[in-house]
């Protein structure tokens, strides 16, 4: 999970740095894009893949509850976040820049909550 998370922090400022060049209205924004949407098509998979493999972990290694804390209810809040900013961002990619407001905003509440969440999981270390 900290890979994905470092991954989304990584697309995250990419995407930033996107809207920077935007606003500017010049620099290269095909370049910013690309690392953007590569960064952030390998991060949304991987943080998806290990919010199954955290509920999986505490029920077939642990023999607990896997829907039991406070770190699983961030977490399942945290990959809706992620999938609709893939959704909008996917917007996006097609063209449709009124969204891109709307795509940044969950990003960041995305990328907050991945952090918020990781903290609420320390109880769960071994």
């Amino acid at each position: 999970m900290v890979g994905g998370i470092v991954l989304a922090l990584l697309a995250l400022r990419a995407g930033v740095e996107v809207r920077r060049a935007r606003a500017r209205g010049r620099g290269r924004i095909s370049e910013l894009r690309r690392r953007h949407l590569q960064l952030a098509k390998l991060a949304v998979p991987v943080l998806l893949l290990g919010f199954t493999g955290g509920p999986l972990s505490m029920w077939l290694l642990r023999d607990r509850e896997p829907f039991g804390t406070l770190h699983s209810l961030l977490g399942g809040i945290v990959a809706t976040l992620f999938v609709l900013t893939a959704v909008w961002g996917r917007r996006v990619e097609q063209g449709r820049l009124d969204v891109a407001t709307l795509h940044g905003r969950l990003a960041l509440a995305a990328v907050i909550g991945a952090g918020a969440a990781a903290i609420a999981g320390f109880v769960l270390l071994p």
